[in-house]
């Protein structure tokens, strides 16, 4: 069974802000465009997550194997494409 964490430890491991991982768990998965495929579990999230109780004491709970998904992402904002 894949062990799960909650998004304080993600971004921990990720070195990233909590909210930097709730933004990845709002995002729409890049291949799928929000529609679900095996990449995102069906889930159409850039990162898969399970919501635990509900209220305002909820957490999102990642699979620590879902981390690989987005540990490789740019850094800063893209260049602008000059054509010449």
């Amino acid at each position: 069974m894949p062990i799960e964490i909650d998004s304080k430890e993600a971004a921990r491991r990720l070195g990233v802000s909590r909210q930097r991982v709730i933004q990845l768990l709002n995002e729409p998965c890049a291949e799928c465009q929000g529609q679900g495929c095996e990449r995102c579990h069906h889930t159409g999230r850039r990162l898969p997550a399970r919501r635990t109780c509900c209220g305002s004491k909820a957490k999102m709970m990642i699979k620590t194997e879902d981390l690989i998904l987005v540990s490789d992402r740019p850094v800063g904002r893209p260049r602008k494409v000059t054509t010449s």
